[in-house]
């Protein structure tokens, strides 16, 4: 019996003389669309996601089999809630935290709401269009050690689909006994082969945070946290969740993590081999492209599908604009030099033929385009300023020069800082911001006068 058929069979003849107010009655008709017939509260007959005992924590279990690791905790506050948890509670222990600079920026609130000494590590960039491209492990593995570090944090994979060598870096984080939380949002997919990487949890790594709505069938806000029995009861996680997390979990949501799980116990070996096929053909299509050019190289999830148009006569943005104008089509978002188009196990071979066609048509149209390179920061285990009080000032942008930062400055998607809140304001930074906004992107944290720093 499915986790929704043991909800309605447990509820079934009990007057619910408690919250929700719509009681789940089809007298307020525009609600049952919703799925308001499952959306209960904690109760004696059913459970508690804050305490699981029965219901919530045998549906746990069956997904910590299905990730091979010991223990799995729901959450319907999507990804940022967990991250939040997870790392207020390692801050309690530990004070010399690294991440990579191209994570979502709740993990740099959640180590400033902390009070933690923040170490930035920098991805290298490609100067043509701005994706991810690779790390330099032995300077990575220098700077642990030199600042001591005692919690690594990175994402994988990335927005765009980059992964990196996740091996080598909890290799180099266990020899020198440093925790890894490992952001994987993006990959919850990452179950079966098929061609696409293995999840986090398979190598080692001791926290895996899990958004699963963004690639699986989900319902928005519904997430995973994967990690040990030891780990989650001696860094107190599931107390510290509680700050972080909505007294009142949706059991909606959580009855849709259920679903979602269920879908792939039965299912989600074809699906995702369906998946891979329809990618492998839509990338061995898109090598005829003149202008516009698809990513497709290893270490990489294919799922993302990645459309530069670093050697065309249009930008990521105007392309986005012309794809949902003229052809229906909603990218997930848009930078600079490159598009974004998500794929998961819902998309069939006809919406590969949609986007492949399209972009086809497109590419016709254009011309070829020499554009300047773009000039990126690059960090090396360079600290932010992490003081939540001190006083501001705004500045005229180009006047921002060796300032510190008072906000994130970044484009959303994916909310990856380009200037960081408590960093020293860099030359090329400036540059990038400008060359990108011409460019058309929308960079947040500015203000209508400039730039926002500490006085």
């Amino acid at each position: 019996m499915n986790f929704k058929k043991k909800l309605l069979k447990n509820s079934k003849n009990i007057l619910p003389m408690h919250m929700p107010g719509h009681k789940r009655k089809a007298i307020f008709s525009g609600l049952s669309d919703l799925g308001f017939a499952y959306d209960f509260t904690e109760t004696d007959y059913l459970d508690d996601l804050h305490n699981p005992e029965n219901l919530i924590l045998e549906e746990e279990q069956k997904v910590a089999n299905l990730y091979k690791t010991e223990r799995a905790i729901f959450g319907v506050n999507g990804s940022t809630g967990f991250i939040l948890s997870v790392i207020y509670s390692l801050g309690k222990k530990h004070k010399n935290f690294m991440a990579l600079d191209n994570c979502h920026y709740s993990v740099y609130n959640a180590m400033r709401i902390s009070n933690l000494n923040v170490f930035l590590f920098s991805k290298f960039k490609d100067k043509t269009n701005g994706l991810s491209s690779g790390l330099d492990y032995e300077d990575l593995e220098r700077q642990i050690v030199k600042n001591k570090i005692e919690v690594f944090i990175f994402s994988y994979p990335d927005y765009e689909g980059d992964t990196l060598d996740i091996e080598k870096i909890i290799e180099i984080c266990k020899k020198n006994k440093v925790l890894t939380v490992v952001d994987e949002a993006h990959g919850a997919h990452f179950i079966y082969d098929g061609g696409f990487p293995k999840n986090a949890i398979k190598y080692g790594a001791d926290f895996v945070i899990m958004s699963l709505h963004k690639t699986l069938p989900a319902l928005t806000q519904t997430a995973l946290l994967l990690s040990s029995k030891n780990l989650i009861k001696d860094y107190e996680i599931e107390e510290n969740i509680k700050i972080f997390e909505t007294s009142s979990p949706s059991f909606v949501l959580i009855s849709s993590i259920c679903e979602c799980v269920d879908i792939l116990i039965k299912d989600g070996k074809k699906l995702m081999q369906n998946l891979s096929e329809n990618l492998d053909k839509f990338y061995r299509k898109a090598e005829k492209l003149k202008h516009l050019q698809i990513v497709n190289k290893e270490n990489r999830d294919k799922s993302k599908i990645v459309i530069l148009t670093d050697r065309a006569n249009i930008s990521g943005y105007e392309l986005k604009k012309i794809l949902l104008k003229k052809y229906n089509i909603e990218l997930e978002c848009a930078g600079a030099r490159y598009v974004l188009a998500y794929t998961t196990l819902a998309d069939e071979k006809k919406d590969f033929e949609k986007l492949k066609n399209a972009i086809f048509e497109i590419d016709k149209t254009l011309e070829f385009a020499n554009k300047e390179d773009l000039i990126f920061p690059v960090r090396k285990a360079e600290k932010l300023e992490v003081s939540q009080n001190s006083k501001t000032k705004i500045i005229d942008l180009d006047l921002a020069i060796g300032e510190i930062s008072a906000k994130d400055l970044y484009a959303y998607p994916p909310a990856t800082p380009i200037i960081f809140g408590g960093e020293k304001i860099k030359k090329n930074q400036i540059e990038l911001l400008n060359q990108l906004m011409v460019e058309g992107m929308n960079i947040y944290g500015l203000s209508e006068n400039g730039i926002v720093v500490k006085s």
